[in-house]
């Protein structure tokens, strides 16, 4: 019994150090408006937020969401649920291996621009902007990257800049 509860709580402190509250730099992008900048994001789930605002700034007035991650292989979740604004979003993610639809998802049709740069991914898959139509920035670059999926931007109505590095 003493062996399934030291189990137990080995488990909930892995659990807990995976999803927590990230270190935001606010500052206003040229590009973009007023954003949140983290370095070294390796949370898989962002369950909330610390760092100064501008004045009379709040979370609700974040628009540009930027990360920056060497260990990381997965986009974080909930960031949507801290910035419920957020239309623009970059990724550096090193070891980031993919991105699929649900990463995007929580995102929906308020997010216009999307970076993922220095990452791992070898593919971007058909689905992946299905939840994502108005999306009309898009800059990927990845080493690795082998193919994009037939049919990758269709859904997107209003393309207008597409860069992608291999």
């Amino acid at each position: 019994m003493r062996q399934l509860v030291i189990l137990l709580l080995i488990a909930s402190a892995l659990i807990t150090a995976s999803a927590s509250a990230i270190n935001c730099v606010y500052r206003n992008v040229e590009t973009h408006g007023y954003g949140c900048i983290v370095n070294d994001l390796s949370t898989s789930e962002v369950t909330g937020v610390r760092g100064n605002h501008l004045a009379g700034k709040s979370n609700a007035d974040v628009l540009y969401f930027e990360g920056t991650s060497k260990t990381a292989d997965f986009l974080p979740k909930r960031i949507r649920e801290q910035f419920p604004n957020v239309i623009a979003l970059k990724f550096n993610f090193e070891k980031l291996e993919e991105i699929i639809e649900e990463d995007l998802k929580p995102f929906g049709t308020k997010l216009t621009f999307l970076s993922i740069t220095n990452s791992s991914i070898e593919v971007i898959p058909s689905s992946i902007f299905a939840s994502t139509p108005n999306i009309n920035s898009i800059y990927f670059e990845s080493p690795r990257l082998k193919s994009i999926e037939n049919g990758a931007f269709d859904r997107l109505q209003n393309l207008n800049g597409l860069f992608v590095k291999f």
